[in-house]
């Protein structure tokens, strides 16, 4: 019997490491049969868990609920029943409720959200594009927004680039990595492999983390702060720095501007004066200084537990100075980390799925930049930032004029009804917006106050590009045939 078993190799959907996998498929069957680790640059062969079983949803649509494979609408209006229509149909809708509610209310009266996920970067450039030039408002933002928006905003604000400045394989050769609100035991499994790596060759780690996390088990240094005082902490190691003339002061000379002015602003931060409040000794707080001083290879590593705080910006811009202060970047194994959450998180911030920046990060309120867009696109552009993911409630329940508020949104590929803050605000917007549109793979929290909903075809069942958490372009394939009735986004 002739075999119809094939090799395809991939990228992994999950978390921000971009491992590389390959599959063996019964393409006669359309069915993944296994999955085992590809030498990719980033994991060498290796998965974790997610890797090797994720996909599984593909060969089992009703593991967790039914796939959606037919376009629906309420033709009722709101709280009557989702039914099954032609793609023509849901799509002349569509488009017809979007034009009403421009015409009547303006154009920022629509929201859009992007996917972080499967899509790609392709499609990522599409949503923003569509938002901007069609329905002509930079209303549209993703899930970066409550993860590592502060990361890309913090980063911009200090080196003009909110990215990993060190590679995802350069970790294990760093001499000192100090790891802050990240444990990537759990969140990241083979960026993880690269610190135990980094440890076995003799690096020494510095953790700090309210938790004793697996990383910190490891660590050389466990500072065990009160939780909400990541700012206090860096900035009394920053103080240490320069305190101790610990200080690169040929690459502060050539490379940083302001330190005058930054000098100052530290006063009042002596370990002695903020150890308390802290909760760690004045004592640890300057060895775990001395020690990531120390080195020309030191790296810092963060994740969404500096991140998802009001005071998440300055956090990632204290870590930013602790490197600037120290020569820690611009060379081989050293610089810093923040360590995207999802697959494509980085892809769909580079890509422009943020309110105030076109793609690569080009403000949209700069004019030579935006008449650069408007010249390629032949379209006329808004100079003014859009809403932001955690702005909508204000714009629905908190917007008593209706020419001000938001009377469209759509969303692709993401579940604010799920993974939002302030669940209960969210779904209570969602009930008051005049038209959700929702384009996903499955049914969801989102999904049941969609007014309309698109079937999309999931990772796995299309070709795209992903960029991983290094900011490493990554060849997404198809592995199997989508179901018959969905589109690629």
């Amino acid at each position: 019997m002739q075999t119809t078993y094939e090799k395809v190799v991939s990228v992994c959907s999950y978390c921000g490491s971009g491992c590389q996998i390959e599959f063996t498929v019964d393409k006669k069957a359309n069915r993944i049969i296994s999955a085992k680790g590809a030498p990719g640059r980033t994991n060498e062969g290796r998965l974790c868990l997610k890797g090797f079983y994720g996909w599984d949803y593909l060969n089992d649509p009703q593991l967790l609920t039914r796939r959606i494979t037919s376009p629906m609408i309420r033709k009722g209006g709101k709280g009557s029943p989702l039914e099954p229509v032609s793609w023509d149909e849901a799509i002349a809708y569509t488009a017809e409720r979007l034009k009403a509610i421009i015409k009547e209310y303006g154009p920022d009266s629509v929201m859009g959200a992007g996917s972080a996920r499967g899509p790609g970067n392709e499609a990522g450039y599409i949503t923003q594009k569509f938002m901007r030039a069609v329905v002509g408002t930079n209303n549209v933002d993703h899930c970066a927004r409550i993860c590592h928006a502060a990361s890309v905003a913090g980063l911009k604000a200090s080196i003009g680039e909110g990215a990993m400045s060190v590679s995802v394989p350069e970790i294990e050769d760093a001499e000192v990595i100090f790891n802050i609100g990240y444990n990537g035991a759990t969140s990241h499994p083979i960026v993880a492999r690269r610190i135990i790596k980094a440890k076995a060759k003799g690096a020494k780690i510095i953790c700090a983390d309210p938790q004793i996390s697996e990383t910190a088990r490891i660590a050389d240094i466990h500072l065990q702060q009160k939780g909400g005082t990541n700012l206090l902490l860096l900035n009394a190691l920053a103080y240490t720095i320069i305190d101790e003339h610990l200080t690169d002061d040929e690459f502060i000379k050539a490379h940083v501007n302001g330190y005058e002015e930054f000098v100052p602003k530290l006063a009042q931060y002596a370990p002695e004066a903020v150890a308390a409040e802290i909760g760690v000794s004045a004592q640890a707080i300057r060895e775990a200084a001395r020690l990531y001083a120390s080195s020309k290879h030191s790296v810092i590593l963060w994740g969404m537990g500096i991140t998802q705080f009001s005071q998440g910006v300055d956090s990632v811009a204290a870590c930013s100075n602790l490197a600037l202060l120290t020569g820690n970047y611009g060379h081989y194994a050293t610089g810093v980390g923040p360590v995207r959450g999802q697959n494509n998180v980085q892809g769909t911030c580079d890509m422009g799925i943020l309110p105030d920046v076109y793609p690569g990060y080009q403000s949209v309120t700069d004019d030579a930049v935006r008449a650069k867009f408007e010249k390629a696109w032949g379209v006329s552009l808004p100079s003014k930032p859009g809403i932001k993911l955690t702005q909508v409630p204000d714009y629905v329940l908190g917007e008593p004029d209706p020419k001000k508020r938001i009377h469209a949104y759509y969303i692709l590929g993401e579940d604010p009804a799920q993974s939002d803050p302030n669940l209960e605000e969210i779904r209570e917007t969602l009930k008051q917006i005049d038209l959700v549109i929702v384009q996903d793979i499955f049914m969801n929290r989102t999904s049941e106050y969609a007014d309309v909903l698109f079937p999309a075809t999931a990772w796995g069942e299309h070709d795209a590009i992903y960029t991983c958490c290094d900011r490493g372009f990554q060849r997404v394939r198809k592995v199997i045939e989508p179901p018959e009735g969905v589109k690629p986004d």
